[in-house]
């Protein structure tokens, strides 16, 4: 099918990588998200033992101690727990960072690759009408050849009055163009092949998608 298949191998290698990236993306997102979470609860917590240690310490003081030369004992095991744990989130959003990145460029690479089918069967296209347009001109030119010689018989019968006139309708459509392009959209509806060019449209869209569809149809 003309260079279509590896078009379609790269498409589906590209569209295999990017949803594999976009897993891996909305797994980071959960994972980040669930460690923002247990921060603002460590924070939370924190700030609720902070607010107790220095209610108590406040109570000390009013008691008259602890003394600037005996500073209160201080519970650090939140404090160890925040850094840890802020140093997990940010660790775990750099990791999301890096796996959106692959995603976003794994997405354009799969716009590329469906770009790559449509230009490859668009090209299709153009090649078979190409190779239509020589058709036509070549019969054009076969019917001016042959036309011109069935005038010159009907010409040369009405001189010599041997007959009536010959070939009038044949002659008739000679003497008018094919198509009128003037109003091409009503001319089209009223002359043209509306089933051909739907079916043409509809075999695009199949090679596009990459669903099979037999060369035989474009001929």
């Amino acid at each position: 099918m003309h260079d279509l298949e590896p078009k379609y191998q790269a498409r589906a290698e590209t569209r295999a990588r990017c949803e594999f990236t976009a897993q891996a993306a909305e797994r980071a997102k959960r994972i980040a998200t669930t460690a923002a979470d247990q921060l603002l609860g460590l924070e939370r917590s924190a700030a609720e033992s902070e607010s107790a240690q220095a209610a108590q310490l406040a109570e000390q003081i009013a008691a008259g101690g602890p003394s600037a030369e005996l500073p209160t004992a201080v519970d650090e095991t939140h404090a160890t727990a925040l850094a840890s744990a802020r140093l997990d989130l940010a660790i775990k959003r750099r990791a999301l960072a890096s796996l959106e990145g692959a995603h976003a460029k794994a997405q354009g690479q799969l716009l590329d690759a469906e770009a790559d089918v449509v230009r490859a069967v668009d090209q299709i296209f153009h090649d078979e009408d190409t190779a239509l347009e020589k058709q036509v001109v070549h019969y054009l030119h076969q019917a001016l050849i042959l036309g011109k010689r069935l005038f010159g018989i009907a010409v040369d019968s009405e001189m010599n009055g041997r007959r009536g006139q010959l070939f009038p309708e044949t002659l008739a459509r000679l003497d008018q163009p094919l198509l009128d392009r003037r109003h091409l959209a009503i001319n089209f509806m009223q002359q043209g092949d509306t089933i051909a060019a739907a079916a043409r449209a509809a075999r695009r869209a199949a090679l596009i998608a990459g669903d099979a569809v037999e060369e035989a149809e474009a001929a």
